[in-house]
């Protein structure tokens, strides 16, 4: 079972803020939201596919967190 506070933790301490930074920068060179936007996601899913191990548990991953998406909004 995954302990929520620790993902709490790992993105509020190391993502969030690497994240934010790296957004800054972008607008400060210039770049649309959009663009910024779809470049954090590239970077996302750049990591997410060897991290997990292939396509197909990228993509497995992916559908949950539409799901849990979709139960959010």
């Amino acid at each position: 079972m995954t302990d929520m506070e620790t993902v709490r933790q790992i993105e509020s301490q190391i993502f969030t803020p690497v994240l934010q930074k790296a957004v800054q920068q972008a607008k400060a060179d210039g770049r649309s939201k959009e663009e910024v936007v779809l470049a954090a996601a590239n970077a996302y899913l750049n990591m997410l596919v060897p991290f997990l191990g292939g396509k197909e548990q990228a993509l497995t991953f992916l559908k949950d967190q539409v799901r849990f998406l979709e139960s959010r909004v």
